[in-house]
């Protein structure tokens, strides 16, 4: 079947964005706690673990059946609401410009009500993307970022999907070469008790505190001395690199030294935790290649997961945001990109 879904990356994100209620983060094992057994859990991590196999398979149009009807998606700032709307989107992305598609989860947490995926996408540009037209290189190999929200059938009733669609044009530019393809393997996550899920749920929390606090450089105690950091497929290891991943000190290019955070989710499973956050900051210096004034505000959503060992330290995480967004604020395009 074959669908030709408008899909435009347009500016709805950053008006979300800027709607964006700055509340404390849902704690997701207190939402349902004693409502989801066992087996709900179980049954809620095989489906999650369902969406990107299907999609691997040929099988995406199966995902309706892991999705309630008022399903709601927000696709990098485009949402479709209903069931029926998102996996057309879905086909038109499968089936339209970005062809080979392969989606291969890394991380599966699972959270009360709440599912994080940490997965790479990877294939070639065969039309129009995001405003970029067709590509003779067209390559991609990035990773993505989604959280989604489940009733009690373990069905899914919202999603929001992060993309970092400014590096994923580059690669297709060649302006950054993509990756090459390899095989990947869901990251091993043995379940823990809840004395130490609770103390990583605090670790997390306290992340983006310190930040907004002034207290950046104490993060570097919650890390192993050798944590793995990575963003835009770039992997640098230390404290010091950790204590920049989780300020985003990269993001912005300099332009907004002072972010300020708000922590949407936090999920804690097993090992593996995963935060969804906004950053608010005003500019203070130039941007490259932009000539936009000082003061201009930008919002950006973004994602982070990590990965804990015995002690409870954090041994790897891994950024995923989009770029773009704040190219887009500070631009003033009226169409993403």
């Amino acid at each position: 079947m074959r669908y030709n879904f408008p899909i435009t990356f347009g500016m709805s994100l950053l008006h979300q964005l800027s709607s964006a209620s700055l509340t404390a983060p849902n704690d997701s094992s207190a939402i349902l706690t004693g409502h989801f057994n066992q087996d709900h859990t179980s049954e809620l991590r095989t489906n999650l673990a369902r969406f990107h196999t299907n999609l691997d398979s040929g099988k995406w149009e199966d995902n309706e059946k892991l999705i309630t009807q008022d399903y709601y998606w927000n696709y990098d700032g485009n949402t479709f609401i209903g069931s029926t709307n998102a996996i057309e989107a879905l086909g038109y992305v499968v089936e339209g410009p970005l062809r080979g598609l392969k989606a291969t989860d890394i991380y599966n947490i699972v959270d009360g009500n709440r599912g994080a995926i940490l997965l790479q996408i990877s294939g070639k540009q065969a039309g129009e993307f995001a405003g970029l037209p067709r590509q003779n290189n067209g390559l991609f190999n990035v990773k993505e970022a989604e959280l989604l929200i489940f009733n009690g059938a373990a069905l899914a009733h919202s999603a929001l999907t992060i993309t970092p669609i400014a590096l994923m044009k580059e690669q297709m530019q060649g302006i950054i070469e993509a990756p090459v393809q390899s095989e990947m393997n869901m990251r091993p996550n043995p379940q823990t008790h809840r004395a130490f899920r609770q103390q990583a749920r605090k670790t997390l929390a306290s992340l983006h505190a310190n930040v907004n606090s002034g207290r950046v450089g104490e993060n570097g105690q919650f890390a192993a001395e050798n944590v793995e950091v990575e963003l835009n497929n770039q992997v640098r290891r230390g404290r010091e690199a950790f204590i920049n991943l989780v300020a985003s000190n990269a993001a912005g290019s300099g332009a907004f030294p002072k972010k300020t955070f708000h922590d949407a989710e936090v999920l804690v499973d097993g090992k593996q935790g995963a935060i969804e956050y906004i950053w608010l900051s005003n500019q203070e210096q130039g941007y490259p290649g932009l000539s936009s004034a000082n003061g201009t505000e930008v919002k950006v959503r973004g994602m982070l997961f990590m990965e804990f060992n015995d002690a409870g330290l954090i041994t790897k995480a891994t950024d995923v945001y989009d770029e773009g967004v704040i190219v887009a604020t500070l631009s003033g395009s009226t169409s993403y990109l």
